[in-house]
């Protein structure tokens, strides 16, 4: 949390500002920065929910006729709420895709990394993925060194991947360019979730430990990896 707090000011009036530049900002640009519709949807309700919303509570709050206790309560666990969705899609977002002025509107500080820092990653992920329902698939991913355990490459900054849902007679996926649903995580093990309305369709995809600063030293593609979005 200490992170996002860095990143996200504190004060109710500086948050309020802060939100009301970031949100529109990820939406406009969700596409090239790899954040989720689901991510989108559930940072626009957290804002703009007539009852429960960040900015319903603020007016509220900034007007002494309506402030009161309660009142002030709900505005802090809102933003709180909204600070750990922001801290989790800036987690999520890809270094490499990101501008100056991406920085400049997140308040997040640019790094410092040259290219020549780390080698080159060889180490290809063996992956497995299961979904035990409500839309959700599992990804546990490992070096070759690490046979009982999830494991990240030392030198990756995250897991990259590349997939694609396929409804029934749709083919295979032979290469990375062949999809069209990019994610990332700093973890090895770890989840994603689809739309409901995707349960009983495939989900295909490759894997491989990237380099964020300098893509030329991301690791090699995995194997394709398949399995049946659970309902």
């Amino acid at each position: 949390m200490s992170e996002s707090r860095s990143i996200v000011p504190q004060p109710h009036e500086l948050f309020n500002a802060y939100i009301g530049i970031v949100l529109p900002y990820m939406v406009i640009n969700a596409t090239r920065l790899v954040i989720s519709t689901g991510n989108i949807a559930s940072l626009t309700h957290m804002v703009n929910d007539p009852l429960t919303g960040w900015n319903s509570l603020h007016t509220l709050h900034a007007n002494p006729a309506t402030k009161n206790t309660p009142g002030n309560l709900d505005l802090v666990k809102c933003e709180v709420t909204i600070t750990r969705l922001l801290q989790l899609i800036f987690n999520d977002m890809p270094r490499s895709a990101m501008t100056s002025t991406d920085y400049v509107a997140f308040h997040i500080s640019i790094p410092t990394h040259t290219k020549g820092s780390r080698a080159s990653i060889t180490n290809i992920p063996f992956g497995k993925i299961y979904s035990g329902g409500g839309g959700k698939v599992g990804f546990i991913v490992r070096t070759d060194t690490d046979a009982k355990r999830a494991s990240m490459d030392p030198l990756a900054d995250v897991i990259w991947v590349d997939g694609i849902i396929l409804e029934p007679g749709d083919a295979l996926p032979v290469h990375p360019a062949d999809c069209n649903l990019i994610f990332t995580s700093k973890s090895a093990l770890f989840s994603h979730s689809f739309d409901i309305a995707q349960a009983g369709n495939r989900f295909a995809c490759f894997l491989h430990y990237a380099n964020l600063t300098d893509d030329s030293k991301s690791g090699p593609i995995s194997s394709l990896l398949v399995c049946i979005i659970g309902l």
